[in-house]
Formats: C-alpha cells, sequence, structure tokens
C-alpha cells in the first residue's frame, strides 16, 4: 500500500491519502498544470462506498472516478493513467475516448489549497455560495463552464464546498 497510496496531513488537522504511482502523478500534474503536486487526492468522505476508492470530489467533479455522477461526465486522463498504472492496459492518450474535463484543468497548484469560499477564493468560478439549510430557493445561475442553467449546492463530496 505504501507504494501506491500515501497519507497527507492537511493544515486544517485532517488527513487524506493520494495515490502516488508514476503515471498518475504524471498525469494530475499535467491535468491541473501543477509541477509540483506529489499525488493524486482520493476521496475522504461517504463512508465505505467512496472514501478512499475515488477521486477526490472537489477536484475532479464530473470525472467517472468521482464518487458521484453529474452530467457530461468524462473519462480524464487521470483515470486512464490509474489503469496503465495498473500494468493491465495501454493507454493512447490521443485516443477520443481521453477526455478532458473543466473542472479543475489547468488551475494550477493553488487550487488544491480548497479554499471554496467564493469571496475569498482565487477559483470563484469553481465556488459559489449555498442558500442557508432552511431556504427552500437555491442560489441560482449559470454551471461552471457556462454551458447550463445551474443552482448551488453542498456535495456530501466536496470537503464541505
Amino acid at each position: 500500500k505504501d507504494q501506491v497510496v500515501r497519507t497527507v496531513s492537511l493544515p486544517n488537522g485532517k488527513t487524506r491519502e493520494e495515490i502516488i504511482l508514476e503515471p498518475v502523478v504524471r498525469a494530475a500534474r499535467e491535468y491541473y498544470c501543477c509541477d509540483t503536486l506529489a499525488g493524486m487526492p482520493l476521496e475522504d468522505e461517504g463512508g465505505s462506498a467512496s472514501e478512499d476508492t475515488h477521486w477526490e470530489g472537489a477536484f475532479v467533479y464530473n470525472e467517472w472516478m468521482g464518487a458521484s455522477y453529474y452530467r457530461d461526465t468524462v473519462f480524464s486522463p487521470l483515470t486512464w493513467s490509474l489503469f496503465e498504472a495498473s500494468g493491465w492496459y495501454q493507454v493512447d492518450y490521443s485516443s477520443k475516448y481521453v477526455e478532458t474535463g473543466s473542472w479543475g484543468h489547468c488551475a494550477g497548484c493553488k487550487f488544491f489549497d480548497l479554499n471554496c469560499n467564493p469571496s475569498s477564493t482565487s477559483f470563484p468560478r469553481y465556488w459559489c455560495q449555498a442558500p442557508p439549510a432552511d431556504s427552500s430557493e437555491p442560489n441560482k445561475g449559470c454551471s461552471e463552464d457556462r454551458l447550463y442553467y445551474g443552482y448551488c449546492a453542498e456535495s456530501i463530496y466536496s470537503n464541505e464546498c
């Protein structure tokens, strides 16, 4: 396990697991445009059905290896690189089946700081202000990729973002 996954301590006192296999790290560095990324974070919420078995939802959103299904889900280089790292697959990264999602793509290393407060984050495109719990009206607006009408809601897989 130590050669595949490492445990990382976060500034908030929590820990998370990260895949550290070379093909995955390479793909994550390229996808996020972050040359210092040391591993691809795994989901740390949701219990045994998602925790440590999917990519961290706050960083992938609409990726097949995310813990939730969303419209326009993609098989990004992140998941294909995990297949490659298994040794069972050879991946043609130029294939039409290797898709680049928009969530976090080339956002850089600061994207992993996980500051999702829409008024203070460097990435307001990705985070919105969820309505109060007692509100029956969602905060309405555009989807992150600006292609759809959307609304803001918290997800169990988004680290309270």
